[in-house]
């Protein structure tokens, strides 16, 4: 279930990431200087992380870098918050799931399945290989 619902958030995150990165950062670098011809491969370039790379970049300006670097957190952090929602919306699922269960009767919890959190007071009196069950605890 976990690995289902990592999958679920990845492909919001990148879905929703992909979508900003042309919504907010690339109006941000036009903004900040940059011949909107060299957005889609200055965005390529600026996603890869690679500072020598957007550093080398042809027309780019520290102001445009800056710009980018703006508007990439600020995509990032959107996109997280998409996925913060979805969060909420199986959580949602969950507790309206847990109302649907029937409750577990104290028959089917007997024989051993009920784990008990305090150590059960026969234990202390058992023997076990000639010795109380105490010593082997404490060895």
């Amino acid at each position: 279930m976990l690995t289902r619902a990592a999958t679920i958030y990845v492909a919001i995150l990148t879905n929703t990431l992909d979508s900003n990165m042309g919504s907010m950062v690339a109006p941000a670098v036009v903004a900040a200087g940059l011949p909107p011809k060299l957005v889609a491969s200055f965005l390529t370039t600026f996603a890869s992380g690679s500072t020598s790379a957007i550093e080398q970049f042809p027309d780019v300006t520290p102001a445009i870098i800056k710009a980018a670097t703006v508007a990439f957190q600020a995509a990032y952090a959107n996109s997280f918050q998409k996925v913060f929602l979805t969060t909420i919306a199986f959580g949602g699922c969950a507790i309206i799931a847990s109302f649907l269960f029937k409750d577990i009767d104290s028959e089917t919890m007997e024989r051993g399945v009920v784990i008990s959190l305090e150590r059960p007071a026969h234990l202390d009196r058992m023997i076990v290989d000639e010795k109380p069950v105490q010593e082997h605890v404490e060895q």
